[in-house]
């Protein structure tokens, strides 16, 4: 069997850098996958797209203790934590991380570039845009859309569709002030 030499990439770039330091040097190296995980969310898609760029492929890893219903597609460089349930159907967008425990029901589709922290539980037909970062311990009913570049505060619930470039929190979840992702 081939054996691949990889490097688990964190935070390697200069937000104001076209380039990555490190892709000279993994190509010196020979290495031609990394494992992705910035918490960033706008430097982790600017990251990806550099290594793209650099045919430098990306990791989507899957912890073996997560359950993958069937149809259910996961994007490139996506990283799914142990303990997790991605139900029948669901579609995980390019280099998204969802942390432990979490559960995606059923036709779900959680964007590119978003970070879910752990324990996520999504009624069905959820959908979450790019961009969209979920603290620990929230509740998404059926039917809820999370416009990109949002926030949704730890605990919450959230019943109703959430705009663009707000944080929202509560239980229920409530508009509670401008959100903008910075590097």
């Amino acid at each position: 069997p081939p054996i691949w030499k990889i490097l688990i990439v964190f935070s390697t770039i200069n937000k104001n850098s076209n380039s990555i330091d490190y892709v000279s040097f993994l190509k010196s190296k020979g290495i031609n996958k990394c494992l992705l995980l910035e918490d960033n969310l706008l430097l982790r898609k600017k990251i990806f797209s550099i290594l793209k760029d650099n045919e430098i492929n990306l990791i989507t890893y899957i912890h073996p203790s997560s359950f993958i219903g069937d149809f259910t597609s996961i994007g490139e460089g996506s990283v799914i934590f142990p303990n997790c349930y991605l139900g029948y159907k669901s579609d995980i967008g390019c280099s998204t991380i969802i942390q432990s425990s979490s559960t995606i029901e059923h036709h779900n589709s959680i964007g590119s570039f978003c970070n879910i922290c752990p324990r996520l539980t999504t009624g069905g037909f959820t959908l979450v845009d790019d961009l969209v970062e979920i603290m620990m311990s929230v509740d998404i009913i059926n039917k809820v859309k999370i416009d990109s570049i949002c926030k949704i505060g730890a605990g919450s619930l959230v019943m109703n569709n959430c705009e663009s470039n707000y944080l929202y929190y509560g239980r229920p979840a409530k508009k509670i002030r401008t959100y903008e992702i910075n590097y």
